[in-house]
């Protein structure tokens, strides 16, 4: 049972892999890490360019909450320095 013999051994050369994607699964791949990173960038300099805005550069979406340290324009004030 060591050896194992392919009846069609040409046939058998020119399978590929069945987990090998395909070249249009791979451009689709990079395609939407692309146009996901430039959508991801764009939101973010959108809301960060409204917040600038705003009178002191922050904005409350749930009224009382305290999210010390994850205030968006702790980042702004960095990234102005």
């Amino acid at each position: 049972m060591g050896n194992v013999r392919f009846i069609n051994k040409k046939r058998h050369d020119k399978m590929k892999d069945p987990r090998e994607p395909s070249p249009g699964m791979i451009l689709l791949f990079w395609l939407l890490v692309i146009a996901g990173t430039a959508a991801d960038l764009w939101t973010k300099s959108t809301i960060h360019e409204w917040l600038s805005t705003l009178p002191n550069k922050e904005y409350s979406i749930v009224d009382g909450l305290d999210l010390s340290g994850l205030r968006i324009n702790q980042v702004l004030r960095l990234a102005s320095l």
